[in-house]
């Protein structure tokens, strides 16, 4: 619930320094005259304008845990022991041919609850993008994977891990429903 008041809170900031700097900017002078004072309520505008919109889609869609997920993952592929089987196969394959992890991408797909032991988790499905690089050869490949989990933050740890290698529209459709529907067993 305090997390919803921060974010309540920072929504209505950024919105009152929104149309603050609106109204300063319509009062300036003409460009000629202060381009540097135009130049930086613009940049006032944009920025309490990013903040706005930002904490409005956390109000709405809740935590999506895209920073925290992309950390872990890049932490599994890049040298952790006790990983899931699918990334310590992936990490394995893409180490014994000289490739190292470059760039990681994770975009949030969809978004729901997991009951556990009379408790509702945050259920999350991303679709990640990674970029490796060959250390020998100037060889880049990119791979996509599907991804989700359910966060049990009290516990520490993540439960209902499911991947698909691929990300093909047609299959990812038909993954991400049987995930939905294995939730509601």
């Amino acid at each position: 619930m305090l997390h919803f008041f921060l974010n309540l809170s920072t929504c209505i900031l950024s919105g009152y320094i929104f149309f603050i700097s609106l109204r300063a900017y319509r009062s300036a002078p003409p460009l000629e005259e202060k381009p540097l004072k135009v130049i930086l309520y613009s940049i006032a505008i944009v920025l309490s304008g990013f903040l706005a919109f930002t904490t409005f889609k956390w109000l709405v869609f809740g935590n999506n845990y895209v920073s925290e997920t992309k950390s872990y993952l890049e932490d599994e592929l890049t040298g952790h022991d006790d990983n899931p089987i699918f990334l310590s196969a992936m990490r394995a394959a893409r180490k014994a041919t000289g490739f190292e992890l470059t760039d990681i991408d994770v975009d949030h797909v969809w978004g729901g609850k997991y009951y556990f032991h009379d408790r509702k988790l945050p259920f999350n499905i991303y679709e990640v993008n990674v970029k490796w690089k060959n250390r020998a050869e100037d060889v880049v490949e990119r791979e996509c994977f599907m991804f989700s989990y359910a966060n049990d933050d009290e516990n520490g740890y993540l439960r209902k891990m499911r991947f698909l290698d691929g990300c093909s529209k047609e299959e990812k459709n038909k993954w991400v429903s049987k995930v939905k529907d294995s939730l509601e067993e």
